[in-house]
């Protein structure tokens, strides 16, 4: 009888332990998983439409050219879209703007799905490009990072990445204003008129890396960076870019004598392209 009281005990302890360790762990974490994971999908989506002018966007697909986006994303899981131009030219019955349907659920990570056909899925469309995967692209992303100026998606399907750039009014209006159409037609312009000709970043008397634009004037998008080091080794820096309404957005950041670039703007007054780090312009300089 003692014995069998014993082992009584011991249960009861081994119960209160495992009781206490659920309470332990829910304590640690706060909140379930659950809770957690409908706590960012909520963030994230407060994101999205707390932006009052919507967002610059640029996708880098596997199988094609960085392409250029703008999406206004309001309450009721609608998004108002502008697409780049030259996928007009894919799929003329689905380039034009227009507003198709979005959500935020909590998939493996909280992601952003656009969840009704739409200029953005003409890319992954397996009709078109590559035939049976289109050209490599997504319509349903995970969120990466998220603030309320810059928001970072990895595709869940074929990890296209996306970058959002938060608007401002007048780029919104542009985008309103067949903006894509004139950056197009700007970068195109620039790149006919320093065709043969040096170009170089413009930062002090001794730093004046060489720059390189590809466009689709050459059926391409790169931005290159050549310079030499301080061992006198030549160094090259290339990556992809996609446009926005005023300006060219790479897929990989560009490091220079510690000045991080990630986008070429175009000013239209001078008809001339630079950079901005740490509120200072740099100006690509186009030798005679």
């Amino acid at each position: 009888m003692k014995k069998h009281l014993i082992h009584i005990a011991i249960l009861l302890l081994i119960a209160g332990l495992a009781g206490c360790s659920k309470k332990d762990e829910a304590s640690l974490f706060g909140d379930t998983p659950g809770q957690r994971a409908a706590a960012e999908v909520q963030k994230n989506q407060a994101f999205l439409t707390a932006a009052p002018y919507g967002w610059k966007a640029v996708i880098f697909p596997g199988l094609f050219r960085g392409r250029g986006f703008f999406f206004k994303f309001d309450e009721k899981n609608q998004v108002q879209t502008y697409a780049d131009p030259s996928l007009k030219l894919i799929s003329p019955a689905f380039g034009d703007p227009g507003s198709s349907g979005y959500q935020v659920k909590a998939l493996q990570r909280p992601s952003l799905i656009f969840d009704t056909y739409s200029p953005l899925h003409i890319l992954s469309d397996p009709s078109n490009g590559t035939v049976g995967v289109g050209y490599k692209s997504d319509f349903e992303f995970s969120f990466v990072s998220a603030s309320p100026d810059t928001i970072k998606l990895d595709g869940n399907f074929n990890h296209a990445p996306m970058i959002l750039i938060k608007a401002t009014q007048a780029e919104y209006t542009a985008y309103q204003n067949k903006g894509f159409d004139a950056v197009k037609a700007a970068f195109i312009n620039y790149a006919i008129a320093t065709k043969g000709k040096k170009i170089t970043l413009a930062i002090d008397a001794t730093h004046n890396p060489e720059c390189k634009i590809v466009t689709d004037q050459d059926n391409d998008r790169t931005f290159t960076l050549t310079y030499t080091d301080d061992k006198g080794v030549v160094q090259t820096q290339t990556t992809k870019w996609g446009p926005t309404v005023n300006s060219i957005f790479f897929q990989n950041t560009i490091v220079y004598n510690g000045i991080v670039i990630n986008e070429v703007f175009y000013d239209s007054a001078k008809l001339s392209l630079y950079i901005q780090w740490q509120g200072k312009r740099y100006d690509l300089v186009v030798a005679p």
